[in-house]
């Protein structure tokens, strides 16, 4: 990687706490190279900052829209990313500022939706698309929150 690309992607990824975009900026700024030791870590942090990130940013997206369905999913996958990947977010460090972001999905998981954490990785882990949906389906029936569209 060129020198100048990781220095500029650094600058974002420490503003990234302050706007949460620029975690996103930071992994564009990268996504493409190749990268070893140090900078290939720091790769990897980025990506799965900018994934939650955008996760999130598609999520409040969805709900001033009032697409519950994509809005809950949005949700529900970063959560259940958080849980599978766990160990892989320790190993690279980033624990702390990714369940920041993990807080905010788990807060508006309970406040628009009404689903536990432990729900929505039960939710997340079902194997079939058809059972998936029917399990989203049900919670926003369940609030009235079916979609119009």
């Amino acid at each position: 990687a060129d020198m100048s690309s990781m220095k500029e992607a650094s600058s974002l990824y420490s503003k990234g706490e302050s706007d949460m975009e620029c975690y996103v900026d930071a992994y564009n700024v990268l996504a493409g190279g190749t990268y070893t030791g140090d900078e290939e870590k720091f790769y990897k942090q980025t990506a799965q900052m900018a994934d939650v990130v955008s996760r999130i940013d598609r999520y409040n997206s969805f709900i001033s829209k009032n697409k519950y369905e994509m809005a809950l999913n949005e949700l529900i996958m970063a959560y259940g990313r958080y849980k599978s990947n766990s160990a892989y977010i320790k190993d690279l460090g980033i624990q702390d500022i990714y369940k920041s972001k993990i807080d905010i999905v788990t807060q508006a998981l309970n406040d628009q939706f009404n689903v536990t954490p432990d729900k929505a990785y039960e939710i997340f882990k079902i194997s079939t698309r058809k059972k998936y949906t029917k399990a989203v389906n049900e919670i926003l029936t369940s609030l009235n929150m079916t979609s119009k569209n």
